[in-house]
């Protein structure tokens, strides 16, 4: 009991002290009509509603790391996919072994025919295609496109190619704390996103350390939101 209260409190601390903070709120309690009067003066949140405004973010984009101010290691197509798959794969318990390399060519396909602009629509598309294709199990095709429609439908990435501007969003003045509200949407499509999140936000904190600001103080800002937004979820 108590627990979004004690998360409200550490937030407008770190807010008082100029940190920004993240909130992923899949549970509505971070609605604003459920806020403490403090937490509004202090944080001043702004809430992104999922359902109205989908995030300008790529799933499917491959994570690219900085290592010098001349060089940089952008991800293979393979490891992508296998990121990628993977998280399909956690986030769906009845989604096997013989689910895995269905989704593991369907990604590959689709990183090689339509790179960074690659959509959740051409991924259904690309999963349809195999229905007709020997190669492939019609049942385990159609087992996956079953599984993974729903998500597909919300629709919750939207096509923005400026990206999800992260680096304005944790230097926001006069919003010290973001929401992302997931009101309206099932268990299985918010924790996709949030996945998918956490990976952007990832190849954004592993892109900008230096020596002013280090990688190693972002990864720990990293941990404590993945920390405080477990605890909302904590039956206790």
């Amino acid at each position: 009991m108590g627990k979004t209260y004690a998360i409200q409190c550490l937030l407008c601390e770190l807010g008082r002290s100029g940190q920004n903070s993240l909130v992923f709120d899949y549970t509505n309690g971070f609605l604003s009509n459920q806020l403490e009067d403090e937490t509004k003066e202090y944080l001043k949140p702004y809430e992104h509603f999922i359902r109205k405004n989908p995030l300008p973010i790529n799933p499917f984009k491959k994570q690219i790391q900085i290592i010098s101010d001349m060089d940089e290691i952008e991800e293979t197509t393979v490891a992508a996919a296998k990121r990628i798959a993977s998280t399909f794969k956690k986030l769906f318990g009845t989604m096997g072994d013989q689910q895995y390399p269905i989704l593991m060519d369907a990604i590959i396909d689709g990183i090689n025919q339509y790179g960074d602009k690659f959509t959740l629509e051409q991924f259904q598309e690309i999963l349809e295609s195999y229905l007709n294709n020997d190669r492939y199990n019609k049942n385990r095709v159609q087992s996956t496109l079953n599984k993974l429609r729903p998500f597909i439908l919300e629709k919750p990435f939207s096509t923005d190619i400026e990206g999800m501007g992260w680096n304005n969003l944790f230097s926001d003045t006069q919003h010290r704390c973001h929401i992302f509200q997931f009101a309206g949407m099932d268990t299985n499509s918010s924790q996709l996103v949030i996945e998918f999140v956490l990976w952007d936000l990832n190849a954004f904190v592993r892109g900008v350390g230096s020596k002013i600001s280090p990688k190693s103080l972002c990864s720990m800002k990293l941990k404590i939101w993945t920390l405080l937004n477990k605890l909302l979820s904590l039956n206790i």
